[in-house]
């Protein structure tokens, strides 16, 4: 007999910048990146957060030599790595 895996419950409230903390709690790449995948259940991979932060899209707090990252920092990051929709067609 298979044991069936359990999916992972999905948080029940909604997250948004209102209700995230603003204050630099996360530390670290890995954390950031953990946070982004457990929390707004987004695929981020450690490369591509190096490459945000290398490239300033990201804000960052140095604090004691470690970077900090806020989560609404984080959520608007997020948000900004959506494209546009393409339109196709004209008017008739």
């Amino acid at each position: 007999m298979s044991k069936a895996t359990a999916t992972p419950a999905r948080p029940t409230e909604t997250v948004g910048p209102i209700t995230l903390n603003e204050m630099p709690t996360i530390r670290g790449r890995d954390g950031a990146v953990e946070f982004i995948n457990d929390v707004f259940n987004v695929p981020v991979t450690k490369t591509r957060m190096r490459s945000a932060i290398e490239g300033r899209e990201l804000p960052v707090f140095k604090i004691s030599g470690c970077n900090y990252f806020s989560e609404r920092d984080l959520y608007l990051w997020v948000k900004s790595l959506a494209r546009p929709a393409v339109q196709r067609g004209g008017a008739a």
